[in-house]
């Protein structure tokens, strides 16, 4: 049987303000390749939420090799926004900001703006 912990990485935002990003962490106990699967990037787009909840259950029974890191929000803060990103107005639309669209600045810097923090 896989084992099974959630963990959290450690986020501070352009303002100094700290937040927690929760993860499930799976592991089959046998060597093998490591799975990381993401969602909800952006804060409009939870579907893939859902789909990484009812995956971690299918892991937690059946991983038979490596392991599997299913973070399934991503962008806490843009979701708790209703909002695409961290930092956009109400109702702009994704591709009228590439500078804070975290996927337009992917893997981001360390001393970036929110986008490329997260």
């Amino acid at each position: 049987m896989p084992e099974v912990n959630v963990a959290a990485i450690d986020v501070t935002n352009d303002t100094g303000a700290a937040y927690k990003i929760p993860y499930w962490h799976v592991r089959s106990g046998r060597s093998g390749p490591c799975l990381l699967v993401t969602a909800a990037i952006h804060g409009t787009e939870l579907q893939g939420s859902e789909v990484i909840r009812r995956f971690f259950h299918v892991a937690a029974r059946e991983l038979i090799r490596g392991e599997c890191l299913l973070m399934p929000m991503v962008n806490r803060l843009a979701i708790q926004k209703r909002q695409p990103n961290i930092d956009f107005d109400p109702q702009r639309y994704f591709g009228s900001d590439r500078r804070n669209n975290a996927n337009c600045v992917w893997p981001g810097r360390s001393d970036g703006n929110n986008a490329e923090l997260l």
